[in-house]
């Protein structure tokens, strides 16, 4: 008969302390976090702002490759451009079988000597080319032999481009070889008119256009009284007008009176005479006047002249 085991007892404190263990210790060692190295983070930003920066100079790459071959593409493709595509079969290449050939084939293949040429291909010095005895079927009119109208079609229009096609006007007139008249004066309702007329007093032709310019002044030599004439439409826009040598264009010139105006608003003034200029010439020439009161007040405009005309239109 075996003996019963010995039950467990725990040991008695009172035996002394536990000898000293490297098991015991770690789990009894307390936890001490360490703090992160001076510019860790700092250097973990810069690394993530130096991944980004990346990421996306090669999405810019991608882009940029991916434009330039649909550039290249788009550009092999476009029509017009040298390259293998072929528009038609040219002259050298032999000609493909045609279906059967219909009743009006032999009809326009009975004569197979070369055209004579014509009136009108002596006149232009070009003679008409012998069919090819080796086609036997429909030719492509993007061939040879449609380049012949088109080239003397653009021939016969480069052809017209020449001096004789559109005639060069006359040079500007200088102010130099114009001179200038007041006709009578004529009455208008609350405004006197005359007629200015410009003669060319040249020896060559020369044209003028646009609107002259006047104003009212305090003498030959003095100065101007009021606003200068406003552009009058009762002519139409302005028009150019050849001249030749002695001959003349006009413009209707028209005055209101200064009575008609209040005298506060108005400040009238005598007004002896007029400095008129051609269009787009500077100085002018003195015209006198007689009977005429301006307005010195700028704001109130007593003048307007139409854009000269030739006689044949009064």
């Amino acid at each position: 008969m075996t003996p019963p085991h010995d039950a467990y007892q725990p040991p008695d404190p009172t035996d002394g302390p536990d000898e000293p263990s490297e098991l015991t210790d770690a789990f009894r060692t307390q936890e001490v976090r360490l703090a992160p190295p001076p510019g860790a983070f700092a250097a973990v930003r810069r690394r993530a702002a130096a991944r980004r920066r990346r990421r996306v100079l090669a999405v810019g790459t991608g882009v940029a490759v991916c434009l330039a071959g649909a550039t290249v593409v788009v550009a092999m493709a476009r029509p017009g451009d040298d390259g293998p595509v072929t528009a038609g079969p040219s002259a050298q290449d032999p000609a493909p079988p045609g279906p059967e050939r219909s009743s009006a084939a032999p009809e326009a293949e009975e004569d197979d000597r070369p055209e004579r040429p014509t009136e009108e291909d002596r006149d232009t010095g070009t003679s008409p080319e012998p069919d090819d005895p080796g086609g036997s079927g429909p030719t492509d009119g993007a061939g040879d032999g449609g380049q012949q109208d088109g080239s003397g079609g653009t021939g016969e229009t480069e052809g017209g481009d020449g001096p004789g096609a559109a005639g060069v006007g006359p040079p500007d007139c200088d102010a130099r070889q114009l001179g200038v008249s007041l006709g009578r004066p004529g009455g208008a309702a609350g405004s006197v008119t005359y007629v200015l007329t410009f003669i060319n007093n040249g020896t060559e032709p020369c044209a003028v256009l646009g609107f002259p310019g006047v104003a009212l002044v305090s003498g030959e030599g003095g100065e101007p009284i009021g606003s200068p004439a406003a552009q009058g439409r009762e002519r139409g826009p302005a028009a150019a007008v050849e001249l030749a040598p002695g001959g003349t264009a006009q413009a209707d010139l028209r005055i209101a009176r200064a009575e008609n105006y209040p005298e506060a608003d108005c400040s009238p003034t005598p007004a002896p005479g007029l400095r008129v200029q051609a269009p787009e010439a500077a100085g002018g020439q003195y015209l006198p006047l007689d009977g005429i009161t301006g307005c010195t007040d700028p704001d109130t405009g007593l003048l307007s002249v139409t854009a000269l005309y030739g006689q044949q239109e009064r």
